[in-house]
């Protein structure tokens, strides 16, 4: 289960902070995911890759060509539909091992890659 900070001692009252808990607690009593909380945040891997090559990496980064480049060729197609939440470190490490197949360092540059996009797994 997942911990969430409702405020400081003393500042809440104890029904208060029930109520609160409720209200966090009620995503997850509807079977929605109450991990993901943020109503912008990108939903399936595709966005997530757009947003991160296209917005923080294109403005931060030289090799934001080479860094959609080398996604392209790590063939995750079938990745750009799922949720991104839905990627599992056995999806990653079967991406990896099949790249690293074929050239060791490019593996971990994907490698890499990845884990700046913060995929939970």
């Amino acid at each position: 289960m997942r911990r969430h900070t409702i405020g400081k001692i003393g500042v809440w009252t104890l029904d208060a902070a029930r109520g609160r808990a409720r209200e966090i607690l009620q995503p997850a009593e509807r079977g929605q995911d109450a991990t993901n909380n943020d109503p912008n945040a990108p939903g399936t891997f595709g966005a997530l890759a757009d947003a991160c090559l296209k917005g923080w990496a294109a403005l931060r980064k030289r090799s934001a060509g080479e860094d959609e480049r080398m996604l392209e060729s790590a063939r995750i197609e079938p990745w750009n539909v799922c949720a991104a939440s839905s990627i599992t470190s056995a999806d990653v490490r079967a991406l990896l091992d099949d790249v690293a197949m074929k050239a060791p360092t490019a593996a971990n540059r994907v490698r890499a890659l990845l884990k700046g996009f913060q995929l939970r797994h």
